[in-house]
C-alpha cells in the first residue's frame, strides 16, 4: 500500500495576520508568497472574509490557523478552500463560516473538479455552507480527520477512491452526513452523525469500503432517513456500528442500517456485529442475495 497522508519536509513560513503583524493580512496573498517548492502558511487569531476561493497554488503546503479563532467567512457562492489539483497538502486548525443554504457552490474544501491526493484535513471547524462540507468529489488517498460540521446542506462527500474518514462530528446537515457515490476502498470509522435531516451514511455504487464503529443517531429530521444506508454496492463491510433513535415518540430515525434492494441491487455485503435500537420502521434490513448479516443486536 502507497505511503499516504504524509507532508513532506515544510520550511518556508509565512505569517497571515487581520491585525497587520504578520507578512500579510489576505490569505491568498500569503499562500501566492510561498515557494513552488511549498511551504507553510500560519493564519492568526482574527475574522477573514473572502469573496473569492482561497486557491492552493502548489503542492506540499501547510494552511493552519488557531482553531475557532481563526475564522475564515463569506456570504457569496464560492468554495471557500480549493485544493485546485494540488497534492501533500495539510488544512488544520481553520474555522470556515459559509454562506448558508440556497449557494449550491458554496462548499468549505473542494477537491470536487480535479484530483488532490496525499493530502490531510484535519481539526476545522465547518458550518453553514450551502453545498457540502467538504467536496471530495475527487479526492484520492486523503485523510479527514477530527473535523466538526454543523448546518451544512450536506458534510462529506467522496468519490473516487482510499480515502480515510475517522473521528468527525457532524450535527445538523440538511442532507447526509457522510455520502459516497462511486466511491472504492474507503475507510469510514468513528465519526458521529447526528440530527440529519435525510441520512447519516449513505453509500451509493460504491464497492469494497469498511464502514465500522459509527455512531448515526437521531436523523432523517424532515424526510425518511437511515443511519446508514447501502444501495447499488457491493463487496462493503459494516461492522460494529450503532444506530439508534433515542426521540421516544418523536422517533425520525426510519431504519437503522439498510441495504435496499433496487435495481441494481446491492450484493455480497458483510453487516457484522452492530447494534441498531429505537428506529421507526426497522432496525437492520438487508436484502442482496449473497450479502451476510450475522451478529448484529436489533432491540
Amino acid at each position: 500500500m502507497p505511503e499516504m497522508h504524509s507532508v513532506k519536509s515544510i520550511v518556508p513560513r509565512i505569517v497571515v495576520a487581520a491585525d497587520g503583524s504578520g507578512h500579510t493580512n489576505d490569505i491568498q496573498t500569503g499562500l501566492n508568497l510561498l515557494p513552488a517548492t511549498g511551504g507553510q502558511v500560519y493564519i492568526k487569531e482574527g475574522t477573514y472574509t473572502i469573496t473569492s476561493a482561497i486557491t492552493i497554488p502548489n503542492d506540499n503546503i501547510a494552511l493552519i490557523g488557531s482553531g475557532r479563532a481563526t475564522r475564515i467567512l463569506t456570504t457569496a457562492n464560492i468554495p471557500m478552500i480549493d485544493l485546485n489539483n494540488k497534492h501533500y497538502l495539510l488544512i488544520k486548525d481553520l474555522w470556515l463560516d459559509g454562506a448558508g443554504a440556497g449557494n449550491a457552490a458554496n462548499a468549505g474544501i473542494h477537491i470536487g473538479t480535479n484530483i488532490s491526493n496525499n493530502s490531510r484535513i484535519i481539526n476545522c471547524y465547518i458550518q453553514n455552507m450551502g453545498g457540502w462540507g467538504i467536496d471530495g468529489s475527487f479526492s484520492l488517498y486523503n485523510l479527514i480527520s477530527g473535523n466538526f460540521f454543523s448546518s451544512n446542506v450536506g458534510d462529506i462527500l467522496l468519490g473516487r477512491e482510499r480515502n480515510t474518514v475517522t473521528n468527525n462530528f457532524m450535527v445538523s446537515s440538511s442532507g447526509y452526513g457522510i455520502y459516497l457515490v462511486s466511491s472504492n476502498r474507503n475507510i469510514i470509522t468513528n465519526n458521529r452523525v447526528t440530527n440529519c435531516n435525510i441520512g447519516g451514511i449513505h453509500v451509493s455504487s460504491s464497492n469494497y469500503n469498511i464502514i465500522k464503529s459509527n455512531i448515526c443517531f437521531n436523523n432523517g429530521q424532515t424526510l425518511t432517513g437511515e443511519g446508514i444506508h447501502v444501495s447499488h454496492s457491493d463487496h462493503n463491510i459494516v461492522m460494529e456500528n450503532l444506530c439508534y433513535d433515542d426521540q421516544g415518540a418523536g422517533a425520525t430515525q426510519d431504519i437503522g442500517i439498510w441495504e435496499d434492494s433496487d435495481a441494481p441491487a446491492s450484493n455480497y455485503n458483510i453487516f457484522v456485529g452492530n447494534i441498531a435500537t429505537g428506529n421507526v420502521t426497522t432496525q437492520i434490513t438487508v436484502t442482496g442475495a449473497n450479502s451476510v448479516s450475522a451478529n448484529n443486536i436489533i432491540t
